[in-house]
């Protein structure tokens, strides 16, 4: 469950200390759980915490948008500023506060750099990474 729909959903467990966050298995702290642990800081070698960060990739995206190859830039740069604005739009934060939903976008600069670090990632991370999905199977 991700802090947000723990908050959403159950927030008086949240309010009334009736759940304990022991780890983050995310990329980055989450603002709100900065004591918390991120699982990557658990790793045992830099091969393996490169290899978490491989697998949590996906997530640290969100519901990522994007565009097809050779879109032109000054396209690419539109996109970006009008998802930044409604990002930072007062009646959409509203409304989404009102629904109780966390709004933590990843500017498009940060995403695009995920993905290329996702796909730059030597063959040993992308194996130890392979290996940590299938042995949960």
């Amino acid at each position: 469950m991700t802090w947000s729909a723990l908050k959403s959903t159950l927030p008086d467990w949240v309010r009334e200390k009736k759940v304990y966050i022991a780890l983050q298995f995310a990329i980055e702290k989450h603002p709100e759980l900065n004591d918390v642990p991120l699982v990557t800081e658990l790793a045992r070698s830099e091969e393996e915490k490169r290899a978490l960060e491989l697998i949590l990739a996906g997530q640290a995206m969100g519901r990522p948008f994007a565009a097809p190859p050779k879109v032109p830039s000054e396209r690419i740069a539109a996109l970006r500023a009008a998802f930044d604005a409604t990002m930072q739009d007062k009646n959409f934060l509203e409304e989404a506060d009102k629904l109780g939903l966390e709004i933590q976008p990843v500017a498009g600069v940060r995403l695009q750099g995920l993905v290329e670090n996702m796909f730059a990632q030597p063959k040993p991370v992308i194996q130890a990474a392979r290996h940590a999905i299938e042995s949960k199977r």
